[in-house]
């Protein structure tokens, strides 16, 4: 909620008013990544913050990239606990 609510509610729409709709998105998306100090992977975090930006510009509310971007996060968690209980089962048989 935090990032969406930096992101989203605050940079882009100050960003939208003064740079435009494309210029903004780039901007925040790119923020966005670069806060998630992952440099391999800049390019894909770039590319999940414009969709995210792209969600609430299309759909016109925060809540609507909250909740997709709380649904990654749960995509992302859950296959992480089964990548981990997949090597658990490998070690123990």
């Amino acid at each position: 909620i935090g990032e969406e609510l930096l992101f989203r509610g605050f940079l882009y729409r100050s960003l939208r008013q003064r740079l435009g709709v494309g210029r903004a998105l780039l901007v925040t998306a790119s923020l966005f990544a670069i806060l998630h100090m992952a440099p391999t992977q800049l390019i894909p975090y770039t590319m999940l913050g414009l969709v995210f930006g792209l969600v609430f510009e299309w759909v016109g509310s925060l809540w609507a990239s909250i909740v997709l971007h709380g649904l990654w996060n749960a995509v992302v968690f859950a296959g992480i606990v089964l990548v981990v209980a997949g090597i658990l089962v490998l070690l123990q048989g």
